[in-house]
């Protein structure tokens, strides 16, 4: 399978307290993938606990660095911090046997590309 550029290209509150909108480019495609944040007290500390969507967790199962950069900067997006835009997440390459179909599982998450 081919490496593919993963890009965030934006990321917006939603009217859902701690809920984001995250706009990718994966590839020479644009999706968008809803994420939650919540924070808990633990030891009496602050946790964030963040979780994205479900098919976005089950397709960079095999890219762990793209899952890791993308819950950094939601959490940094949640506390207000200011990201500039858009930030390059590295090169993914789909595994052949859990991504086999990468491309139509993200199908419903997939925007349609302005021509041109």
């Amino acid at each position: 399978m081919p490496l593919l550029n993963v890009q965030l290209l934006d990321i917006r509150p939603t009217d859902t307290p701690g809920a984001f909108l995250l706009f990718l480019k994966i590839g020479m495609d644009i999706f968008q993938f809803r994420f939650t944040v919540k924070t808990v007290p633990v030891g009496g500390h602050d946790l964030q606990l963040i979780h994205g969507e479900h098919v976005f967790e089950r397709t960079f199962l095999t890219g762990p660095n793209i899952s890791r950069a993308i819950a950094q900067i939601v959490g940094q997006v949640a506390t207000g911090e200011e990201i500039d835009l858009p930030v390059s997440l590295g090169s993914w390459s789909p595994d052949p046997q859990l991504n086999r179909n990468w491309h139509h599982d993200l199908a419903g998450q997939r925007l349609p590309q302005a021509a041109g």
